[in-house]
């Protein structure tokens, strides 16, 4: 479990991340947008009761689902989740529409097209964010490209994402563009002993300010 000082160290880490990533994606799509300071909370595999809320609040139903490997030294799998409407609300607003069509069944209908501009959003996000990890520990990172899936997630899917023995990162963040926003969940699944390598970098720079 991280201390009340340790987590005050990550989440600056992360807010500095996130802003980088909200300006790098504001580049590409020639518009301005914003990622707002996420809430974040760290999960140890032994979290269960926490991780059985995460996924009844955060990753049940219909979702969009992008996600990077990571490796090999700081080893890990990011995701971006979105529920269905509001990755369409994210594809339209990143093309300048400001309206999503609902079909009949009130569902949201996503294109080739959606999942392309989600993806790409996605590998502008982890890039930066995971990058920046990799420069804090000052390891090299390699990534698989994106993958990104139309998932419904049940109860029984509970560890679709991420098996039990991993330690997680869940960002909460909102995506806000001119005339509308969404929010949506991130997640970080860190494998072996790369939540050591970031803990003893968060310990050493706390050593470093006092």
């Amino acid at each position: 479990m991280l201390s009340p000082m340790q987590k005050d160290v990550l989440t600056e880490i992360i807010n500095v991340h996130i802003g980088l990533a909200a300006k790098s994606l504001s580049e590409m799509i020639n518009q301005r947008v914003l990622l707002s300071v996420p809430e974040i909370e760290f999960i140890q595999h032994s979290d269960t009761d926490v991780f059985d809320r995460i996924h009844h609040e955060f990753l049940m139903g219909e979702k969009v689902i992008c996600s990077i490997k990571f490796g090999p030294d700081f080893v890990g799998k990011v995701f971006l989740v979105l529920p269905i409407e509001n990755a369409k609300i994210l594809s339209n607003a990143c093309i300048g529409i400001n309206e999503v069509k609902e079909r009949e069944s009130q569902s949201f209908s996503l294109n080739e097209m959606d999942l392309d501009i989600i993806k790409e959003v996605s590998n502008v996000i982890f890039n930066v964010l995971i990058g920046e990890f990799g420069n804090l520990l000052e390891t090299k990172l390699k990534y698989t490209i994106p993958n990104i899936n139309t998932l419904t997630i049940s109860e029984s899917d509970k560890y679709l994402l991420f098996p039990k023995e991993v330690n997680a990162l869940i960002l909460h963040t909102k995506f806000l563009f001119t005339n509308s926003q969404l929010s949506s969940t991130i997640l970080i699944a860190l494998f072996g002993d790369s939540i050591s390598l970031l803990i003893d970098k968060i310990d050493t720079m706390l050593e470093d300010l006092t």
